[in-house]
């Protein structure tokens, strides 16, 4: 029976491949490194704002509500925490650097849920934010200096910042290098196995937020667990569920969703041909009753094998579409017998219907179009 122990404390790895931690120095023949990641800050800002700058990993500790903040970046984290402060009652303006949200690669989808969400969120996109910090003569009031991309400079001024500029790795501190680990410029590990985390050959493992591959709880736990039976050698059982099908949900209102490939990359492959499958959620029944018609579903259908290459969506109900597409994608389904299954009414998945029956048509008018080679097809 292998010894367990657990101790607290920073640990490091020095030059021998040493663990040293408190005053203990431990050979370990395998290691698993699961040190997560941290909220990343740009460079001067926690000292200029002081006690008004704010996290995803902070926020949760404020008392009472502040009157107003500013959250600086429109990605998951930064849409969720702006909206979310916006319907406690906060006045919040989100800054973003691009006219983008929530990573969205696809511009029709990107500009709707721009559309959606300024409904409710005031949002100043295509900023670049000049300076910050406290405003002189006070020592609570925050000040942002920003520029729009008209050229038109302005100053927010306000409770606190949220600043959700993303995550990063700790794990270049670790002396990780002194296992033989390489890591490129964004402290990524090279020579790693996406399924396991091993790194080459080596007994080293990196999972999780650390290997900074994709920073998704549930990639992390199945990593996680991979990685533990790996180095329990029980190799049957670490099968790990294959992340080559990229997938992302934002859960602000409405909904954000990508699955597979994106619209750029299947663009960027000059031997797929594709079409795309739309439907708009504005008009769509169910959702215009429950009142959440604001969207748009684009599926990327390849013209080839009648499969689905990828979606992305901004919407209600993304969550759920999404996961059908997944499911999808990952058993190879085709379009035809996606529309074979039975969408119930009244709901809101069948828009996806919709979508789906788009993506067919539009691929039946190309086949009819190389058939005939019509020009004006």
């Amino acid at each position: 029976m292998a010894r367990r122990k657990k101790i607290d404390g920073r640990a490091h790895i020095n030059e021998k491949g040493l663990i040293e931690v408190n005053d203990e120095l431990i050979k370990a023949d395998k290691i698993i490194v699961a040190t997560g990641s941290s909220t990343f800050i740009p460079d001067g800002w926690a000292d200029k704002l002081g006690n008004t700058l704010k996290t995803s990993d902070t926020i949760f500790e404020l008392t009472d509500l502040p009157n107003s903040m500013a959250v600086v970046g429109a990605g998951a984290i930064g849409l969720e925490l702006a909206q979310a402060f916006t319907r406690l009652g906060v006045e919040v303006t989100l800054f973003n650097r691009i006219k983008r949200v929530a990573g969205l690669k696809d511009d029709a989808i990107n500009s709707k849920a721009i559309d959606c969400l300024t409904q409710e969120l005031t949002m100043h996109l295509g900023s670049e934010i000049n300076d910050l910090g406290i405003l002189e003569g006070t020592d609570s009031t925050a000040f942002i200096d920003y520029e729009l991309d008209s050229g038109q400079s302005d100053q927010w001024q306000g409770d606190c910042v949220l600043v959700a500029t993303g995550r990063r790795n700790s794990i270049q501190q670790l002396g990780i290098e002194n296992l033989g680990v390489e890591l490129d410029e964004k402290n990524r590990p090279t020579d790693l196995n996406k399924k396991t985390g091993q790194i080459g050959d080596s007994n080293v493992y990196i999972v999780g937020d650390a290997n900074a591959h994709i920073p998704l709880l549930h990639v992390a736990s199945d990593e996680g667990h991979s990685a533990g039976n790996m180095i329990g050698d029980n190799k049957e059982n670490a099968y790990i569920r294959p992340p080559a099908i990229p997938f992302s949900i934002v859960f602000c209102s409405p909904q954000i969703m990508n699955v597979g490939r994106s619209l750029p990359e299947i663009q960027q492959d000059p031997d797929l041909e594709y079409v795309i499958g739309s439907v708009s959620f504005d008009n769509q029944g169910r959702s215009r009753v429950m009142g959440v018609n604001c969207g748009l579903l684009h599926i990327y259908g390849c013209k080839k094998t009648d499969k689905i290459l990828g979606a992305s969506m901004v919407g209600p109900d993304a969550e759920y579409i999404g996961h059908i597409l997944a499911t999808a994608i990952t058993n190879d389904l085709d379009i035809r017998s996606m529309l074979d299954t039975p969408f119930y009414h009244p709901t809101i998945l069948e828009g996806l219907r919709t979508a789906l029956r788009d993506v067919q048509h539009k691929m039946e008018i190309s086949y009819q179009c190389q058939d005939t080679q019509e020009d004006n097809c």
